[in-house]
């Protein structure tokens, strides 16, 4: 379902405005696990260039190349992100990319929409010192220490089983990578998983890594972008929007009650909320 995001329907600038960014905490993470140089960076399925952007401005790596199916997400990346490269392509076809050239590799929110065998296009455009890093972020928590925060939690999750059109990809993203197929399964490899590093999983934690003060017209506009929600409206046309048929808007609705919004005026009322996070860290076996 990679292919929800390359379709003219698709709103990029709204993905680009509402999706979350990645906190300074996973770069760090990155660097304190690479061994090799930052001289080559390629990110895969960067869509509109958030992780691309920061491999340049905060992992200060000197070359760094965004690649996307999408043309679209890469003609928004172009734009606004200007020290970066953009290419057209799939993670598992690199041909443009020298044998052990890269000293890192980085798939943001994107590796469930690989085939496996991306994992031998990555050892083969590795350096022998270099790291693939694989991260995904989950559904948006509520803060714990809110007084209905485990209502608001059943609440803000219960969308997802009345919109359906979840694909394999999205199954994966909703376990944050446990069933991602990894380096060996059916395509052998030489690298190896050597670490991963959970923020906030299932909610969990005194701080939330990737926290937003969101109102619920942001929620909204942020949920609209997942590849389901997207689909489901593509496929309900008469029902998007309204606050008896649309799973979303009824979601709204229950918020509402939940945080006493009483009118849409009050949409803008602000609840602190983020995402769980997942980073998978790779290097070759002898490393």
């Amino acid at each position: 379902m990679a292919e929800t995001f390359a379709t003219k329907s698709y709103p990029v600038e709204k993905y680009a405005s509402f999706r979350p960014t990645y906190p300074p905490e996973l770069y760090q993470a990155i660097l304190d696990y690479h061994q090799g140089d930052k001289n080559f960076a390629i990110d895969l399925g960067c869509g509109t260039g958030i992780v691309t952007t920061e491999l340049v401005r905060q992992a200060e790596f000197s070359y760094v190349v965004g690649v996307d199916p999408s043309e679209a997400m890469l003609d928004y990346a172009k734009k606004t992100s200007p020290n970066a490269q953009f290419v057209h392509g799939r993670a598992e076809s690199l041909p443009w990319v020298a044998d052990k050239s890269v000293d890192l590799i980085t798939a943001g929110t994107a590796a469930h929409w690989f085939e496996p065998a991306w994992w031998k296009e990555a050892e083969r455009i590795l350096k022998p010192n270099g790291t693939v890093a694989v991260f995904i972020y989950g559904g948006l928590w509520p803060d714990p220490s809110h007084p209905k925060a485990d209502l608001l939690r059943q609440t803000m999750f219960s969308f997802a089983n009345e919109l359906g059109f979840s694909s394999t990809g999205n199954l994966i993203c909703h376990e944050m990578y446990d069933g991602l197929p990894l380096p060996g399964g059916g395509y052998p490899t030489k690298l190896a998983q050597h670490k991963r590093i959970d923020w906030n999983r299932q909610g969990l934690g005194d701080r939330l890594v990737m926290a937003d003060q969101m109102s619920l017209r942001t929620w909204r506009e942020r949920v609209y972008t997942y590849g389901p929600a997207h689909r489901w409206r593509i496929e309900n046309p008469s029902k998007v929007g309204n606050k008896h048929f649309d799973p979303i808007e009824k979601t709204i609705e229950s918020l509402k009650l939940i945080l006493e919004i009483k009118d849409d005026d009050d949409e803008e009322k602000k609840f602190l909320c983020g995402h769980s996070l997942s980073i998978l860290l790779f290097r070759y076996e002898n490393n």
